[in-house]
Order: C-alpha cells, then sequence, then structure tokens
C-alpha cells in the first residue's frame, strides 16, 4: 500500500502538526513530497501555503489537502529536485524510504552547489539517530569530507521556530 495511506506507528502526528503551524505562521510557503493522510487536517488548515510535488503512485495524496497546488511530476527525481531548488531549507520529519532518498538526494545536491541551504532534522522520537550516526561514521572513513555537516542540522521543535522566525535558513 502507498505510504501516505498508512497510518505512521509513532507519535509524531501532535509535533507534525506544530511544525506545519510554524512554518504557516511565519509566512513561509511550505513544499511537501506527499500529504500524509494523518495529518490531513492540517493540511486542509494550511493548504493554501502549501505546494506538493507528487508521482503517479501517490496522486490520491490529493484529497488529503484539496487546496494545495497540487503538481504530478514524472518521477521521484524529479519531485526531489523541485524539492530542492524551490526552497530555502529542508526540514525532515520521520518517513520512509522516499524521505531517507530525498534527504541523501538533497544533501549531496547542496554540497554540489556549495549552497548556503541546510537541511533541518527534527529527530522525533529518536527516529533518525542511526541516520545521524551513519553520516559521522562517512565523515569518520573518509567516504565524506567534514564539510558535510554544513548542510545539516538536528533541531528540535524550539530551534525550528525560532529559525523560520529570524530566517536563520536565508
Amino acid at each position: 500500500s502507498n505510504a501516505s495511506s498508512v497510518k505512521v506507528q509513532i507519535s509524531i502526528e501532535p509535533d507534525l502538526n506544530k511544525v506545519m503551524k510554524i512554518i504557516y505562521e511565519n509566512n513561509h510557503e511550505i513544499y511537501l513530497g506527499g500529504l500524509l493522510e494523518t495529518i490531513s487536517d492540517t493540511l486542509k488548515k494550511y493548504g493554501d501555503k502549501i505546494t506538493c510535488y507528487s508521482v503517479e503512485a501517490y496522486k490520491d495524496e490529493q484529497k488529503n489537502c484539496p487546496n494545495a497546488k497540487y503538481n504530478l511530476v514524472e518521477d521521484g527525481f524529479i519531485r526531489t529536485k523541485a524539492l530542492c531548488d524551490n526552497t530555502d531549507c529542508v526540514v525532515m520529519t520521520p518517513g520512509g524510504t522516499g524521505s531517507l532518498a530525498e534527504f541523501y538526494a538533497v544533501l549531496e545536491e547542496y554540497r554540489y552547489q556549495k549552497t548556503h541551504k541546510k537541511i533541518y532534522i527534527l529527530n522525533f522520537e529518536n527516529y533518525y539517530d542511526d541516520l545521524i550516526t551513519n553520516l559521522k561514521r562517512l565523515v569518520q572513513d573518509s567516504f565524506n569530507g567534514e564539510d558535510t555537516f554544513n548542510y545539516i542540522e538536528e533541531v528540535d521543535i524550539e530551534k525550528l521556530e525560532l529559525i523560520m522566525k529570524e530566517g536563520y535558513y536565508e
């Protein structure tokens, strides 16, 4: 079954709702790779500021946020490139293989471009501890340079709110 139609097994829904509210209330556009059913009420509330890039396999997600700008793209590569190019930063919340693929693709694009952009990792319930450990190992074993961490910051919701209010991502 499609990822967005499955109920998430960790209790992140209240935190995702807070994240959406912070971004929305600080007058930022929200670009999503998917429209999770678990936060569909929040998506509907903030839909006028949401742009979603999705692929054919997930086109049914549009019902979760009918007032969002919805772009059906050819494949996941185009979706990830659109998210990378059209945003000032990426806020990473728990997700599946698509989220991880997007994380690594965006990280590499930022590194190639030597951009000022960052990926903010919201590590709810230590969900991304293994990812962070893996990145440290890649640097330790010299597969990646220390600059890898110039583009990543682990944040909590309070820090994210400060970033969005102060525009530290700019």
